[in-house]
């Protein structure tokens, strides 16, 4: 995630939390990302999952899935099966921390055009409702942002989900 997203949910929060950023760009919830060659593609299996599993937080926001939505991906990790299977385990393991953390989960923000290999009917139509039952079936909150960003193609000039204007907006969401 862009580094306006923290800083700006800090901002929101004030003195009353600390914000951390436990993300890297360009990574999946799936274990098969990018055709299954590069596990280390998946963020499961990098040092910011393991801070952010042993950080002791109160509150984990889960925004995962754009990576996820390329076909390539989405083909070798089993489609919808697949990422539900690896996005639950992903879920759980931070539900199991020891500071019993409220969950957010966050669907990705709409896509526009399709980039990057990204495909608009996985994160548009399919994404979305994969996380809101993630959501329910671990007891976690929800946010879509990709219907909440549905309308706005005009505000960002980036046609993908990575414009650092959304990532502000995120943050007042």
């Amino acid at each position: 995630m862009g580094p306006a997203w923290p800083a700006r949910l800090q901002t929101l929060t004030g003195s009353s939390a600390t914000v951390h950023s436990y993300a890297r760009a360009s990574l999946c919830a799936m274990q098969h990302c990018n055709g299954g060659r590069h596990s280390s593609m998946t963020y499961a299996n990098t040092q910011e999952y393991r801070d952010a599993i042993t950080s002791g937080a109160t509150d984990v926001y889960i925004l995962l899935g754009g990576n996820d939505a390329k076909g390539k991906t989405w083909r070798s990790g089993g489609k919808a099966p697949g990422f539900v299977a690896d996005y639950d385990a992903l879920v759980s393991s931070f539900a199991a921390m020891g500071s019993s953390p409220r969950l957010l989960l966050i669907t990705p923000p709409h896509l526009y055009y399709e980039r990057y290999g990204m495909q608009m009917g996985i994160m548009n139509e399919e994404m979305p409702s994969l996380i809101r039952d993630a959501a329910e079936r671990a007891g976690a909150a929800f946010l879509d942002l990709n219907t909440a960003f549905l309308r706005e193609a005009a505000t960002f000039q980036e046609p993908s989900h990575t414009c650092a204007n959304i990532y502000a907006r995120m943050a007042c969401t």
